[in-house]
């Protein structure tokens, strides 16, 4: 499949990764506070919870795909890989190498947990949502109209 992007395009990309990301981390976190602490929490607690478990979920997704994600990105863009495979691979990929270098430099044990497997399937699903948007089929861009004079 050839590609075609604009340059306004993967900015978008990066923005819409970084929303579904933040949800995709938030919503377990706080079904699992609101599992331990339902008994304690008011509904404007809850609600205050929420918006700022997604605000920092969103920030942070964001940051790790902005200084992490995006060199990749333009690396795999660069070689001409830009299909959905690639960018569902690229994510989870990053995100398990990561863990391992962690791992490694804080001399833990080297292990891959619930939580990781987790956070790569939501990396898969950011990578998908940020290839759909930020690339679009070269046979679908219309050649702009000639304007009449």
């Amino acid at each position: 499949m050839t590609v075609a992007y604009t340059l306004k395009r993967p900015g978008r990309a990066l923005l819409a990764g970084a929303a579904i990301g933040g949800c995709l981390v938030a919503v377990p976190f706080n079904a699992l506070d609101f599992a331990a602490n339902s008994q304690f929490l008011t509904v404007d607690d809850m609600m205050g919870r929420w918006f700022w478990s997604f605000a920092f979920a969103t920030f942070f997704f964001g940051m790790g795909l902005a200084f992490v994600g995006a060199p990749a990105w333009m690396l795999l863009d660069h070689n001409g890989v830009r299909g959905p495979v690639a960018a569902a691979s690229l994510g989870p990929a990053l995100i398990l190498t990561l863990n391992l270098l962690l791992d490694l430099i804080t001399l833990q044990t080297v292990a891959i947990n619930v939580g990781d497997v987790l956070l790569a399937g939501a990396c898969a699903v950011v990578g998908l949502a940020v290839q759909r948007i930020a690339y679009v089929e070269a046979d679908s861009i219309k050649p702009p109209s000639a304007r009449p004079s």
